[in-house]
């Protein structure tokens, strides 16, 4: 059957939010990955950063959608979550007219991307899995001081005092403490040139300090990119994380 890209697919009308869509010839539904683009929270959209990604899942056979999403300072985070959400409710929605597989559907994102597919990925069950590369896990370590307007307290949550109450959206949204709680995640293992084989408790070069940025996110499998794509091919659930490359 015929397949070939669509752009402007309008998923979140109020909003006026969309993703361009390509579906590979095929005669049955295909996988797909959902992809979202960095750009720290406030630049970017469906046809940057993430655009190599393109041609990869092309090649492989997979149908690939790249999404809008709202960007800061207009939003905070948990209006970006939202939107990925809504994105995913989208794409299983319109499989049938996608010509998708919703039972073997990934989740990509890069960079700022990564901290938003992780955390989603956690509470979206039917996920065949997610890939992050070179993420933000850990929004409290990074989160600076809320004085400072370019501080990740202030862009991403508004943040503007230091107790206790005003900084839990921080441990909230981030996918290191997130992960960390869910009983059914396997231990992090680590796949990186670096540290081949060895178990790992949120540690990366700098050991002891938290998973903050292209780190370790515990509960999240770090795979190298070939075994992520060999597991699209399962409906298996799988936490992926991509080692960022050195």
């Amino acid at each position: 059957a015929g397949g070939g890209l669509r752009k402007r697919i309008v998923y979140d009308q109020a909003h006026g939010l969309s993703l361009d869509a390509w579906v590979p010839p095929a005669s049955s539904p295909t996988p797909a990955v959902v992809l979202v683009h960095g750009g720290g929270w406030e630049a970017g959209d469906r046809v940057t950063y993430i655009a190599p990604m393109f041609a990869l899942a092309a090649a492989r056979g997979w149908a690939w959608l790249s999404i809008d999403y709202r960007l800061t300072p207009e939003v905070t985070n948990r209006e970006q979550v939202t939107d990925v959400r809504a994105a995913l409710a989208y794409v299983r929605a319109h499989a049938a007219e996608l010509r998708i597989d919703p039972a073997r559907l990934v989740l990509v994102g890069e960079s700022a991307s990564g901290q938003l597919v992780t955390h989603v990925a956690a509470s979206e069950p039917t996920l065949a899995g997610v890939v992050s590369f070179y993420g933000v896990y850990d929004l409290v370590a990074m989160a600076g001081d809320p004085a400072n307007p370019r501080s990740l307290a202030r862009r991403l949550f508004r943040i503007t005092t230091t107790d206790a109450a005003a900084q839990a959206p921080l441990r909230e949204f981030s996918p290191a403490f997130r992960h960390r709680r869910s009983p059914d995640r396997a231990a992090a293992r680590v796949c990186g040139r670096a540290e081949v084989g060895r178990r790992a408790r949120g540690h990366h070069r700098d050991h002891g300090r938290a998973p903050r940025h292209g780190s370790v996110a515990r509960g999240v499998r770090l795979e190298s990119l070939g075994a992520a794509a060999r597991r699209l091919d399962s409906t298996h659930r799988q936490i992926i994380r991509i080692q960022d490359s050195e």
